[in-house]
């Protein structure tokens, strides 16, 4: 699980698998991780230099977090990492956002004359990776004060101003790229 954070996807993943590893880049974030299961492994690593075996996964998972990585260098770096780690016939799976939606709303993601959201999709597809599934979700708060707050926070007052219930729409789509 590249960039697993906290663990927010190890209940769901772990079972899953007959063995799960944590990567992230923050230590701080992987102590809160670790907290949830005695079974994973996590490492502290970056996504372009993970330390870790050559071809000795099936499966890699990512949630959002390649895109984070702003330089292309960088992020094609961390695919030819997860290749390198991943075994002939592996997969790996990108959850990333989907075009549209009222979460890229609120971020001025949709409409964005930048359209960053489908220039990031479109780079993933040159890199071979196909969209294999396309979801509508949401986030949830407790009230709509807790996701202003949470909004503000992240993408600034600008964005919290859009906010308008304590439940986000959001459009995300899954790519796969089966490693040869």
């Amino acid at each position: 699980d590249i960039g697993c954070g906290t663990g927010k996807y190890l209940k769901e993943l772990a079972p899953l698998a007959k063995t799960y590893t944590g990567l992230d880049v923050s230590l701080e974030q992987l102590k809160i991780a670790k907290k949830k299961s005695k079974k994973a492994k996590f490492v502290c690593a970056s996504a372009e230099n993970t330390g870790l075996l050559t071809e000795s996964y099936d499966v890699i998972i990512s949630c959002w977090a390649l895109s984070t990585i702003l330089s292309l260098t960088k992020r094609r770096k961390a695919i030819k990492e997860a290749q390198r780690v991943l075994r002939k016939k592996g997969s790996i799976y990108l959850v990333e956002n989907a075009v549209g939606g009222e979460f890229e709303q609120i971020r001025g993601r949709y409409p964005d004359p930048k359209m960053r959201t489908k220039k990031t999709n479109d780079w993933y597809e040159k890199q071979g990776f196909k969209p294999i599934k396309k979801c509508n979700s949401y986030f949830e708060f407790k009230s709509l004060k807790e996701a202003k707050t949470i909004i503000e926070g992240i993408w600034g007052s600008k964005a919290a101003l859009k906010v308008k219930n304590k439940r986000i729409k959001h459009k995300i789509v899954i790519f796969k790229k089966i490693n040869s």
